[in-house]
């Protein structure tokens, strides 16, 4: 699907009737080093699935059909940010489908309440 600013996937879980997780995937239109390149970016943008539903594969399907879509859509790469805890589930789930950690995204509040993530 396209909205004027590229291409985007919207995938929905379900269990029967009840939606119990999505996806969003979408067109970057730049590197994470801003140099220009002849690769073509697709970047997850959100992977949520409902707590009850968690560890039955279903991130991991809905992060499958983001790569096969982007694939077949002629990107050469895709990224997602995951926390940069070596132990979370997300971390995890990203580097067992194959994503490799390329860069560190530092951050600092700029109000006492908004402290850094």
């Amino acid at each position: 699907m396209e909205d004027g600013r590229g291409q985007r996937l919207d995938v929905t879980a379900k269990l029967g009737d009840e939606e119990v997780g999505w996806l969003v995937a979408v067109e970057r239109r730049y590197a994470y080093d801003s140099v220009p390149t002849d690769r073509r970016y697709a970047e997850i943008r959100e992977v949520e699935v409902e707590r009850p539903f968690r560890r039955r594969s279903i991130a991991s399907n809905m992060v499958f059909v983001a790569l096969d879509w982007a694939r077949r859509n002629g990107y050469t790469h895709v990224s997602v940010e995951a926390s940069a805890k070596p132990d979370t589930p997300g971390r995890a789930l990203y580097e067992r489908e194959g994503f490799v950690a390329r860069s560190v995204i530092l951050d600092i509040g700029l109000s006492s309440s908004d402290p850094p993530a």
